[in-house]
């Protein structure tokens, strides 16, 4: 009995792209490069050319890739009228 799997799987990458506030540096208390990195200036456009990069190179070495993107904050003008706030408290 084979234990490979079967033809019809296949394995994915879940990227997720950095947002405009990307900073990890002092966020992983204990880990070195965090704390490293905590006072230096963040590159969000950077990290992201990084991320797709990376994400490039693993497509082109056959893996399938799924790209998460950004949270962005909702302000809020983006709430329906029955999810705002008074809304919600009447």
């Amino acid at each position: 009995m084979s234990t490979a799997p079967p033809a019809e799987f296949r394995e994915y990458n879940f990227d997720g792209l950095v947002g405009p506030t990307h900073h990890y540096g002092g966020l992983s208390h204990g880990n070195p490069a965090s704390m490293q990195n905590r006072s230096l200036v963040a590159h969000p456009r950077l990290a992201v050319r990084q991320g797709l990069a990376k994400m490039r190179c693993l497509f082109e070495l056959g893996v399938g890739q799924a790209l998460i993107p950004p949270c962005i904050a909702r302000s809020s003008k983006c709430f329906a009228e029955s999810d705002s706030p008074a809304a919600i408290s009447r």
